[in-house]
C-alpha cells in the first residue's frame, strides 16, 4: 500500500495556505494603518491642548506679554506652535515644532491652517478680512482630518470648538 500525497491533494493544500497568507497580509496592512493614524491623532491632540494650555495659563517662551498662541498643522505633519506673531519680534517666542505624522499617514485642516488659543481664556480666534484676530461665534468649529494614503476606508477627526475644546471623534 502506498501513502503519499496526489498531486491534486498538494495543490489543495498550498492553494489554501496561500488564500489565508493572503488574508493575512491585508489584515496586517490595515492595522498597521490604523495604527499610524491613531499615534498621528493622538500626537496632534496632546500638542494642541499644550499650545491650549500655554494660552490659558498666559506662559510665553519671551516673558512678555501674551495675547495669543498660534498653531500651524501643515499637510507635511509639521506642527508648530509660537506666540503673538510679529515680524518685528525677536526669534524665541515659538513653543514647539514637531513632526506629528507617520509615513503614509496624510493631514487636512478645515477651514484653514492656522489656529489661534486665546490668551487666558483659551477660546478660538479667526483672522477677519481685513487679518484682525476676532473670536468664533458659538457654532463655528475647526477639525483636523486624518486620513491615510494606505486607504483603509477610515479616518479619525479632531474638533476645536470656538469655547477652545478639543473633541476626538
Amino acid at each position: 500500500m502506498n501513502k503519499a500525497f496526489s498531486l491534486i491533494e498538494l495543490l489543495v493544500v498550498i492553494s489554501i495556505a496561500l488564500l489565508l497568507a493572503g488574508g493575512g497580509f491585508v489584515y496586517i496592512n490595515d492595522f498597521s494603518a490604523r495604527q499610524k493614524m491613531e499615534s498621528t491623532r493622538k500626537e496632534i491632540v496632546s500638542n494642541l491642548r499644550l499650545a491650549r494650555n500655554y494660552a490659558l495659563t498666559g506662559q510665553r517662551p519671551g516673558g512678555e506679554s501674551l495675547n495669543y498662541v498660534e498653531v500651524q498643522v501643515g499637510e507635511d505633519g509639521l506642527m508648530e506652535a509660537w506666540s503673538n506673531e510679529d515680524a518685528n519680534e525677536d526669534v524665541g517666542n515659538s513653543y514647539y515644532s514637531v513632526d506629528v505624522s507617520s509615513v503614509g499617514v496624510e493631514i487636512s485642516v478645515d477651514p484653514n491652517e492656522s489656529l489661534f488659543f486665546k490668551a487666558y481664556e483659551g477660546k478660538m480666534l479667526k483672522k477677519d478680512v481685513g487679518g484682525t484676530l476676532v473670536p468664533f461665534s458659538a457654532n463655528e468649529k475647526v477639525e483636523i482630518i486624518i486620513g491615510s494614503s494606505e486607504d483603509v476606508g477610515e479616518t479619525k477627526v479632531i474638533e476645536i470648538k470656538s469655547s477652545g475644546m478639543i473633541n476626538e471623534k
